[in-house]
């Protein structure tokens, strides 16, 4: 759960997602799944990034946005998500289109709803799990707030059964 204002969550998405994504996802290991937990009662950009965020994402560039949102959390405006549409060569009426609909907000609003049952009360929180037999998900456990790349790389080498390298 991630709130793209959040200071803690950008060095996240700037240090240490880069090593996980490299070592885990990308060579098919772990999935990952991105939930929005926008703290709009001090970021008030929060909620329109994260929207930006899944418009993006309904063009497959989700990913993309995440990415420039979180190297530019002071420029948040709508002015600079425009501009930041028009970086990943989004279709611009689509995207508009997004962001004046309700669609986005109601998928980032039951992401937060979702983590507050959760018991998410910050950002970041990171859940790790295992997708069981029936497609549920077992949480194994739980990290939040700022940690070191090695506290996750344990934390999914435990999940998925690799003994951590010695250090």
């Amino acid at each position: 759960y991630s709130d793209f204002v959040c200071p803690f969550c950008g060095r996240f998405a700037q240090d240490t997602w880069p090593t996980l994504d490299a070592k885990y996802v990308q060579s098919g290991k772990v999935q990952v799944a991105f939930r929005h937990f926008p703290l709009e009662a001090i970021h008030k950009s929060a909620l329109n990034a994260a929207e930006a965020a899944e418009c993006a994402g309904q063009q497959g560039q989700f990913w993309r946005m995440h990415d420039l949102l979180f190297a530019n959390q002071q420029q948040l405006a709508s002015s600079d998500l425009a501009r930041y549409a028009g970086q990943i060569h989004l279709k611009r009426q689509a995207f508009d289109s997004c962001l004046s609909a309700t669609t986005a907000t109601a998928k980032v609003r039951a992401d937060a709803a979702t983590g507050s049952a959760l018991g998410v009360t910050g950002t970041p929180t990171f859940f790790i799990g295992a997708v069981q037999q029936d497609g549920k998900v077992k949480v194994l456990g739980r990290l939040s707030g700022a940690r070191p790349v090695g506290d996750f790389e344990a934390a999914v080498d435990k999940a998925i059964g690799l003994s951590a390298a010695p250090r």
